[in-house]
């Protein structure tokens, strides 16, 4: 089963595995913590093992940043349609709504008055936005 995961950026996400040791990096993403073999080489592979996990899942949430925004995308991220907006759905998570136009997705924060053109996962960091992933 996939946790639910706070939306970050490419820095933090690296910087967040980076400072966890061997065993609980294991535990938080289950998988075999390395052990010794009674060989140097071969023990020294299973570590080799836990960074190639390590650079999958950074090359995993690089892709995923730079997917593009649909509607399943959104409600992946835990925003849910609120309404049609003259056709255009609109979509809600906490403080923020998005409405999908003819022009494009446009982020608008309730406290603001200004809101911005969005179009990919990665224009959503910074926000309290959160998603099911490895």
């Amino acid at each position: 089963m996939k946790k639910r995961r706070k939306l970050v950026s490419m820095v933090d996400y690296i910087l967040a595995i980076d400072w966890m040791g061997t065993a609980e990096f294991c535990k938080e993403y289950g998988i075999q913590e390395p052990y010794f073999t009674g060989e140097i080489e071969s023990s020294a592979k299973q570590f080799l093992k836990v960074d190639c996990v390590k650079h999958r899942l950074f090359v995993q949430h690089a892709k995923f940043l730079n997917k593009p925004l649909n509607g399943a995308m959104l409600k992946g991220l835990e925003f849910h349609c609120i309404d049609m907006c003259g056709g255009h759905p609109q979509y809600e998570s906490g403080k923020y709504q998005i409405t999908n136009d003819e022009y494009g997705f446009y982020l608008q924060p309730y406290d603001s008055v200004d809101g911005a053109r969005i179009s990919k996962v990665m224009d959503l960091i910074g926000l309290e936005v959160y998603y099911h992933g490895e």
